[in-house]
């Protein structure tokens, strides 16, 4: 017998969301998430994260290092073997700086 299935008027207009707009979406959330634990993390601190089954090491680590990135804050990650297991220590985020190195580029100027 086939199974029915009744949505609530909300469940339902989620649901006539295009599939890309509720992964935008569901994203979103989880960066939130995340950046509301990264709120006390100062340089020095780390942490560890537990995948759950089907989630990829590569996109949660993206996400985690957006979610540090609105807090101000920089990761690095240690490499695991691990499938399941990522670890990250915070840095401080790195200024970006337009000093121009001293390095000979081009024609040399003639000396007056």
């Amino acid at each position: 017998m086939a199974e029915l299935k009744l949505y609530t008027p909300n469940e339902l207009a989620e649901r006539k969301k295009p599939k890309r707009q509720q992964k935008r979406e569901a994203k979103e959330r989880i960066i939130e998430t995340y950046r509301a634990q990264l709120t006390e993390a100062q340089p020095g601190y780390g942490g560890e994260i537990l995948l759950e089954e089907g989630e990829e090491k590569r996109k949660i680590r993206g996400i985690l290092k957006e979610a540090a990135a609105r807090n101000g804050l920089q990761l690095r990650f240690r490499p695991i073997k691990d499938p399941k297991r990522i670890e990250f220590s915070v840095l401080q985020k790195e200024e970006q700086t337009s000093a121009r190195r001293g390095g000979s580029r081009g024609r040399r100027r003639a000396a007056a």
